[in-house]
């Protein structure tokens, strides 16, 4: 069986990236820009928009983003898209931006695929998507920084997963200059989704040797940086963005397992966020997943600064690698229990139904049986 690896066309990294930038839509023929932006990022959009109107481009900013990336909400940025006859795109900010900024790129060069729904699980669209220019002001959803995006289909309450590499973006930037901690508590749970999904990648039944060398990346600079990013160290942000990069090639090339999939179906569900879900849902999936994880828990527990003996024992270094998550856990503050939400005795069925469905739980190192679903969403509701 043969493996690949998708990345993006280019990405920069450091201060002043918005230099690249402005090399290459001096060196583009493009006529009007669409900016898709979170609103808290005023500052960067300021900078790039001032940019845009030097090189006397036109653009339209669509700040109409919701925490999530909704069918509804992408279906108004590609309606504002067209009206603009945009020639490019650009993103600010992470998690619902990146995606709806994925999703408009590859549907505006592809007319025929009239809603977006038709983009699930597509292989191959026909054309490949107008220049997409990624801008991250802070990490955010694991997936971000890929490929791929997943779209809430809000009627149905499920997630929409697109793997097209049709929508490559043309370029990220992780701009120190740009980036930021706007809030501490949020950047914390942002921070240990990351993890979470970091070890999930390196863990799952698909991950292989290239998907694992980024995915123990991430997870290093996660637990070395995390902390003090949390506190506004400008060299800390830095290396959480380029675990955040890790991440993404880690979790589009390798995958993800039953933590994720729960996570992605609760947030679909009933609102609550994947990044705030998945924190109380992981530490019971590691236990669960432990002893099916080989020899991996032990480059778990390495590469988030564990002592870990030679002679250890398998039982022995998993343990060292589930308390150092939870070590972690602590250290950020980050949630263990969600806000509460009422929820029926159906809805928690749609849930586990929806669980089950997942690509992401048949992906888990151990079979994930109704049960094990029953009790870990014990853990939310």
């Amino acid at each position: 069986m043969s493996n690949q690896i998708v990345t993006t066309g280019i990405s920069f990294f450091g201060a002043d990236t918005l230099k690249n930038f402005n090399e290459e839509i001096k060196n583009s023929d493009f006529q009007r820009i669409f900016i898709i932006a979170a609103p808290e990022f005023q500052s960067a959009l300021k900078k790039i928009s001032s940019m845009l109107a030097k090189n006397k481009i036109v653009y339209s900013i669509f700040d109409r983003v919701s925490q999530v990336a909704s069918l509804s909400d992408t279906r108004a940025a590609l309606n504002a898209a067209k009206t603009l006859r945009a020639d490019a795109v650009i993103s600010v900010g992470s998690k619902s931006v990146s995606d709806i900024a994925k999703a408009v790129s590859i549907l505006l060069s592809n007319p025929e695929i009239s809603d977006p729904r038709k983009l699930e699980r597509k292989a191959k669209s026909k054309n490949k998507a107008i220049p997409l220019y990624m801008f991250f002001t802070s990490i955010g959803s694991p997936w971000d920084s890929s490929h791929v995006f997943i779209l809430e289909d809000e009627s149905q309450r499920k997630k929409i997963e697109c793997a097209d590499t049709n929508a490559i973006p043309k370029a990220f930037f992780f701009d120190t200059e740009l980036a930021s901690v706007a809030n501490k508590n949020d950047f914390s749970v942002l921070a240990t989704s990351l993890l979470a999904s970091s070890i999930e990648s390196f863990i799952c039944k698909s991950s292989w040797d290239l998907s694992d060398f980024f995915a123990l990346k991430a997870i290093k600079l996660i637990s070395e940086n995390a902390l003090s990013a949390s506190k506004g160290n400008s060299k800390a942000i830095e290396n959480m963005l380029y675990a955040q990069y890790c991440t993404g090639i880690a979790f589009s090339n390798g995958g993800a397992a039953f933590a994720t999939a729960a996570s992605l179906s609760v947030e679909a569900a009933v609102g609550i966020s994947f990044s705030k879900s998945i924190i109380p849902i992981f530490k019971e999936s590691m236990e669960f997943n432990a002893a099916s994880t080989g020899q991996k828990y032990k480059a778990i527990a390495v590469n988030m600064g564990a002592k870990v003996s030679s002679s250890a024992s398998p039982e022995s270094f998993r343990k060292t690698a589930v308390t150092s998550v939870e070590k972690f856990f602590k250290e950020l503050s980050a949630a263990k229990k969600v806000e509460e939400v009422k929820i029926s005795k159906e809805d928690v069925l749609f849930i586990q139904e929806n669980i089950l469905k997942n690509k992401y739980t048949e992906l888990n190192p151990k079979t994930v049986t109704k049960k094990k679903i029953a009790d870990v969403l014990k853990l939310i509701f």
